[in-house]
């Protein structure tokens, strides 16, 4: 599929649907945290039950972002994109209507398809587009998800109020459908100039031993909080992980059609944007999940304003508005500084952000700030990343490389969540249940040095810069 064949409309209609799509997708992951106890309530789920709600979606992402990039890279894209979102539309349903906590985790592990959602926009995008549209709407994506994840909060608690808590997954539900069927409308209208499926074929095997060893390290994150991180539990799983790791590594590099070109992922440029991918999902994920758990905290405990849910919301509304604002501005950045500076400022900003939250957290404006300029961080190096990798790899490369890096950025995030709660757990009354403030304060200096290794890796890398606008 190229530009020619589709036409002019390309110029709009797909950067619209694939806008529309991940914008849905984000927003109903989002929406489902503050409605989480009512879920728990109504499907008389356990704690531990209701984490695996959250845990299915990235286990079953992790195996899904890097296949559905390659098989953006080797079918019709349009396809691919079709099948996605009938995908996650089916797991919307079931979750909707789950009757147990069993079928809303099934349903959770069907969304995790919409997870492939951004590194198969961007194949999409880059082959229908001229470069330059394409780096813009890139930024539209991240922009587009980096507003949602806010808006979700705000909005997850009033639906529940006035609706129930199934809503939350009827109304983005409604938004994927729309986008099947103008896909699929395109697709029947359009025969003619389907892209024609490459003669490679899915590197099965790969995608076999990957997806184990990434579900492997994800177990190994998700039970070190609770274990402890020298457990046998941990230690087992990340063994087991750099086994199959070391397996698929030896497949990729024989296969004629492997899943992911190792090589490529060995460059510089890729390697060190897979550093910084893994530093910015790190220290924004962690920050952007233990700020409304420190905000509505108690006063008395140093560190927390009682906030409500709604008004927990709003503090974290900031990061989605200027992540919105900044992923629109990284087409022209890029090619006025280059990418490499575009990923420092990235870097910096979520550095000063990380580190205000750990020093000046007593002050409501400060944490408004400091959300600021993660969100900024957000909305400046997810599409910057994607962009440095796209000009990096050959273009039948460019969605499966963006998955990998995209996996890579979802693993640092997973991490930063579950050492970010080992600390507050170390630093919480049992007897209470009251965190001190020094739990948070050393998740958030942690955060800060990710942060800092996320904007140091940027300045190894060659800066190059977009074509003009």
């Amino acid at each position: 599929m190229t530009a020619s064949t589709i036409g002019l409309r390309t110029s709009w209609f797909y950067p619209g649907i694939v806008i529309a799509a991940v914008f849905a997708f984000t927003l109903l992951e989002t929406m489902l945290v503050p409605v989480l106890p009512f879920i728990q309530h109504e499907l008389n789920a356990t704690p531990a039950q209701l984490g695996m709600v959250f845990t299915g979606l990235l286990l079953s992402g992790a195996v899904c972002t890097p296949l559905i990039g390659r098989m953006a890279d080797i079918f019709e894209k349009r396809l691919v994109l079709l099948f996605t979102i009938v995908v996650l539309s089916i797991g919307v349903v079931v979750s909707a209507l789950a009757p147990s906590f069993e079928w809303m985790a099934l349903g959770q592990v069907l969304q995790g398809a919409g997870m492939g959602l951004i590194p198969l926009s961007i194949g999409l995008l880059n082959a229908a587009l001229p470069i330059e549209k394409a780096s813009r709407c890139t930024g539209l994506v991240i922009g587009a998800s980096t507003a949602s994840m806010a808006l979700g909060l705000v909005l997850g608690g009033p639906i529940e109020a006035a609706f129930g808590f199934r809503w939350v997954y009827w109304l983005p539900l409604s938004v994927l459908v729309v986008c099947a069927v103008l896909v699929f409308l395109d697709l029947v209208q359009g025969a003619s100039s389907y892209e024609k499926s490459n003669r490679e074929s899915v590197d099965w095997w790969g995608a076999i031993f990957l997806s184990g060893a990434l579900v492997a390290l994800l177990l190994a994150i998700s039970v070190g909080p609770k274990y402890g991180w020298a457990s046998s539990n941990v230690v087992n799983y990340l063994f087991a992980s750099l086994v199959l790791f070391s397996i698929w590594v030896y497949i990729e590099r024989r296969v004629t059609s492997p899943l992911v070109e190792v090589r490529l992922l060995a460059k510089k440029d890729v390697a060190l944007t897979g550093v910084f991918a893994f530093g910015l999902g790190f220290a924004s994920v962690m920050s952007y999940v233990l700020v409304p758990v420190m905000v509505a905290s108690s006063s008395s405990s140093g560190i927390g304003f009682d906030a409500s849910a709604t008004s927990t919301g709003f503090y974290i509304l900031p990061l989605g508005v200027m992540g919105t604002f900044a992923a629109l501005a990284v087409s022209k950045l890029e090619h006025s500084i280059g990418d490499r500076y575009t990923m420092a400022l990235s870097g910096c900003a979520l550095t000063i952000g990380a580190i205000m939250l750990a020093t000046v957290f007593t002050h409501p404006v400060a944490v408004v700030i400091a959300m600021s300029l993660i969100g900024t961080s957000i909305g400046l190096g997810l599409p910057i990343a994607m962009n440095a990798v796209v000009k990096s790899v050959p273009a039948e490369r460019a969605a499966s490389v963006c998955g990998a890096v995209m996996v890579v950025r979802n693993i640092g995030g997973t991490l930063g969540v579950q050492l970010g709660f080992t600390f507050l757990s170390a630093q919480t009354n049992a007897v209470t249940g009251i965190t001190s403030p020094e739990g948070f304060i050393s998740a958030f200096y942690v955060s800060a040095a990710f942060g800092l290794v996320a904007t140091v890796a940027t300045f190894i890398r060659s800066n190059k810069r977009s074509v003009a606008l």
